[in-house]
């Protein structure tokens, strides 16, 4: 790494929001590519890696002249940040004075600019906020740069930022009849340089804090390129036209909202088949003890699940092992009828011996209960011990 001052000094340092420059330093033979740009003792140092040739051998001042050369993304930084002073002052006009700049980014692929605000933008607002900044952007006024004293532009309207220190004489960025504010960063020419200004997303990020983040020019370019792509695959994946792609996706999520009404439907009754089997392998004389696996669809509640066990199962017990193939999720349930909870069986002890075989836990009332599965593999040792339970505690107990 290699640092110099530079007796003329192209390179911004970051400041205001708007990050440093990068570049390139060319002498006699050799050139340093500049990727670091810091402050110290009031000059500007620009470092970076030896790119060509090497450098001459110096002890302090170099007398030989040196070309200092930015990256030409500095124009695209240079866009965004004259864009956010025209999106700064649609937002004030737009929302109301009580919005102020809270924090900004500018750099060569994006803005980013926080701002004080009650609440989430319309999609109403967002969009007169878009049209308002592409309104002066095409009206292209020339951007006014002036050295005044920091009263005189306070007293002329210029916007100045909360807790940032200034001296006596500041520096003025107008755009006529839409933008005045204190800065000290690079901007465009006129705001016709801008070219286009596209919104991507407005968020939440403190209290009272939201935050835009925005595209220009070659930015806003290829992400309405990238759109017109999305649509042109979308159209042709549907057969359609692009007039007719919402109504058409309309469609087809009414169909899929049906068809998963019908497969609901068709698993809930295979859910009620599953349980009708297992309450009629315990048999039907006495108190019975029901245990096995039965399949369900994602969402489905046990609780209710519980409930149309408890219906079918008269006097008993029942400790079922529950998975829902969708997702690749286990557990047990259990239920105890009231008559064989007053004779001391509870729902929680069976589930909890059950999870506990295969390495969990679970737990619950006398009526119910739920609990997990550990390793899938030793579900039926789970069943088997909640069985010896309900044997121990009603010998009478069959199935």
């Amino acid at each position: 790494m290699h640092a110099f001052l530079l007796e003329r000094n192209p390179f911004y340092l970051e400041s205001g929001g708007q990050i440093s420059d990068t570049g390139r330093v060319v002498g006699d033979g050799w050139a340093v590519d500049v990727t670091t740009v810091r402050g110290a003792d009031g000059r500007t140092v620009v470092a970076g890696p030896l790119a060509e040739g090497s450098l001459p051998d110096a002890d302090g001042v170099v007398e030989d002249s040196v070309f200092a050369q930015v990256d030409p993304r500095r124009r695209e930084t240079e866009r965004n940040h004259t864009a956010t002073h025209l999106l700064h002052a649609a937002l004030r006009r737009r929302l109301g004075e009580h919005v102020f700049q809270a924090g900004s980014l500018v750099a060569p692929d994006r803005l980013r600019f926080d701002f004080s605000h009650r609440g989430p933008l319309t999609e109403e607002e967002r969009a007169d906020i878009e049209g308002e900044v592409t309104g002066g952007i095409l009206a292209n006024p020339a951007i006014l740069s002036s050295l005044r004293g920091y009263d005189e532009a306070i007293a002329a309207g210029a916007m100045a930022l909360f807790g940032e220190k200034y001296g006596d004489v500041v520096r003025v960025i107008e755009i006529p009849g839409l933008s005045l504010e204190l800065c000290g960063g690079t901007h465009t020419r006129t705001t016709g340089q801008i070219g286009s200004f596209r919104i991507v997303s407005e968020t939440g990020v403190a209290a009272g804090i939201r935050r835009i983040e925005a595209v220009t020019g070659h930015g806003a370019y290829e992400r309405e390129l990238e759109r017109d792509r999305l649509l042109a695959r979308l159209t042709e994946q549907l057969r359609c036209r692009p007039d007719d792609l919402a109504a058409r996706m309309e469609r087809l999520l009414d169909e899929r909202d049906r068809l998963a009404s019908e497969v609901e439907g068709q698993r809930g009754e295979a859910t009620a088949r599953q349980i009708e089997a297992l309450l009629a392998a315990a048999g039907t004389n006495g108190a019975r003890f029901v245990s096995g696996r039965i399949e369900v669809p994602a969402g489905t509640d046990l609780g209710d699940l519980a409930d149309r066990v408890r219906g079918g199962l008269g006097s008993g017990a029942a400790v079922l092992h529950i998975v829902y193939p969708d997702k690749d999720r286990h557990a047990f349930m259990s239920v105890v009828s009231d008559d064989l909870i007053q004779r001391g069986l509870k729902a929680g002890d069976l589930v909890r011996a059950s999870s506990r075989a295969t390495g969990s836990g679970g737990g619950g009332g006398a009526r119910f209960a739920q609990g997990g599965v550990g390793d899938p593999t030793l579900a039926e040792e789970g069943l088997g011990a909640a069985r010896v339970l309900a044997s121990a505690r009603i010998p009478a107990l069959s199935g």
